[in-house]
Parts: C-alpha cells; structure tokens; sequence
C-alpha cells in the first residue's frame, strides 16, 4: 500500500497567511470594487422590466 505524502508545509502557510490579514496592513473583508465592463454587473434581461403596479392591474384570480 503506498504511503500518503504529507505536506508539512500547509501548516506554516496558513499560519502566515492568516498573521498578514490579521496583524499586517491587509484587510480580508476590505471593499471591492467592480469594473464597469465586467459581465457580472449586467442583468439578464436586455430592458428593463416593468413596474409592480401594471402586473397588479393585469392580474386575474383564479377563484
């Protein structure tokens, strides 16, 4: 059967890179912001929806 390696390094990394956003000048929950051509910012739709009122004007129960 063949022996896992072990990665004795992780330890030490983690403990650094924790030290840096805690201690240090870095801030984990610091802001980020997004570029104005990033694909995420768009909606799927192509126009803009309608508002609530019509869609309650137009409705019909059921009952």
């Amino acid at each position: 059967m063949k022996k896992p390696k072990e990665y004795t390094y992780i330890t030490g990394l983690i403990t650094e890179v924790t030290n840096e956003f805690t201690i240090g000048k870095k801030r984990i929950s610091g802001k980020c912001e997004q570029l104005s051509e990033d694909p995420k910012r768009s909606t799927i739709a192509p126009v803009t929806p309608p508002p609530t009122s019509i869609f309650s004007d137009q409705h019909v129960s059921l009952d």
